[in-house]
């Protein structure tokens, strides 16, 4: 855990927002493309950190706004071609990290969120 939540690795903010959601949600931990995520109890997962990038699993509007505002850049799996629904973000403490955890999860759940 992360004392100040504007300091630390890429790593230990996300660590430090995963606490949050795990226990504020039925959120569950999970590997997906080799990286630490967070899923729902469904098994769908809604994010991930890939390097210093939290990469979250958003509605495919909402990926195009965040990737045109210069906020987010477009998620490619490796396989040639930007996957439409998800999209890398650099937050820089652990409430945005957590803000968009809980957006994605909320997405993946079918539960209406934040714009």
């Amino acid at each position: 855990m992360v004392d100040d939540p504007t300091a630390g690795t890429a790593q230990d903010l996300f660590n430090a927002a995963c606490d949050a959601v795990l226990t504020a949600t039925d959120a569950q931990a999970g590997k997906i493309f080799h990286s630490a995520g967070l899923r729902t109890v469904n098994g769908a997962f809604f994010a991930f950190l890939r390097g210093q990038d939290l990469v979250v699993k958003l509605p495919a509007d909402r990926v195009r706004a965040l990737v045109s505002s210069g906020v987010g850049a477009a998620f490619d799996a490796g396989r040639g071609r930007p996957m439409r629904e998800w999209v890398r973000l650099r937050p820089h403490d652990v409430g945005s990290f957590e803000q968009y955890l809980l957006e994605a999860r909320a997405f993946v759940a079918g539960v209406p969120g934040p714009p």
